[in-house]
């Protein structure tokens, strides 16, 4: 009996594994591995090169050379698919597919891995295809849901997640519902720091504004939030609005720092 070779498949069992990695020869012959011509899913038929021009067939991809056995040949050969036209015969491997041999062939057990993975999701894509636009949406909002995204939606539709800088907004010119992501431009010409909703923002009076990103004042001296001590310079905390709240703190700190002041 012949030796079965030194290459185990994937799923071979333990002892023609162990045998592999010691540089033995494997023992049983279920356990071998075996090389499988794995086509791609979109490998054109032979019928479909026949009338391709020379240049048409060089533009092809490496892994479109694959071969074909010509049993009705004298004598019987290997032929590539792309390479195999009328009149003349290239056998396999050609040169593309020798500088290119490892995208053709896979082992057994990787091909029907393979198999199996585009049966589940064939399975999908039927599945998806079948759903009603509604149950596709509600899947959408339930994967924010499987992924422990919180998120909300708001009363003009848009869907913002307040731990995130990613929601989903209308866009009025492409007509479509968009993912967008905040980003500070407060220092572009014209730009509203109020209306800044990005994290990353730095501009100095987004830091003044005590309803947080997007909140806008109550009116035009809401900015002046902050007070300074005439004594010491101390200064009050930024987290106020223009409602005497700043000055009941500066007077407080006054009070307790300089009292004399506050006798006089």
């Amino acid at each position: 009996m012949s030796a079965l070779g030194m290459h185990a498949d994937s799923k071979a069992c333990g002892t023609c594994r162990a045998l592999v990695r010691d540089g033995k020869p494997i023992e049983h012959e279920q356990c071998a591995a075996r090389a499988v011509l794995l086509l791609p899913p979109d490998q054109p038929m032979y019928e479909d090169l026949v009338d391709l021009t020379d240049e048409q067939r060089k533009a092809l991809p490496a892994r479109f050379h694959t071969p074909v056995f010509d049993g009705l040949g004298q004598p019987n050969a290997w032929l590539c698919q792309v390479c195999w036209g009328d009149g003349w015969v290239s056998q396999w491997p050609c040169g593309p597919a020798q500088e290119k041999g490892a995208m053709v062939f896979v082992s057994e057990g990787a091909a029907e891995d393979t198999a199996a993975e585009l049966v589940r999701l064939r399975a999908r894509v039927a599945e998806l295809e079948a759903s009603s636009p509604w149950e596709r949406a509600v899947a959408g909002l339930n994967a924010l849901v499987d992924a422990d995204v919180i998120f909300h939606v708001e009363p003009d539709g848009h869907i913002s997640a307040p731990f995130s800088d990613e929601h989903i907004e209308w866009d009025l010119k492409a007509k479509r519902w968009v993912l967008t992501r905040d980003t500070c431009r407060c220092d572009e010409p014209g730009a509203d720091p109020y209306e800044c909703e990005a994290d990353d923002c730095a501009f100095p009076f987004s830091e003044l504004n005590p309803f947080g990103a997007g909140a806008r004042p109550v009116n035009e001296r809401s900015a002046e939030v902050s007070r300074r001590c005439g004594t010491c310079g101390w200064t009050t905390s930024v987290w106020h609005v223009d409602d005497g709240s700043a000055d009941q703190e500066l007077h407080e700190h006054i009070a307790r720092t300089h009292p004399k002041a506050v006798s006089l």
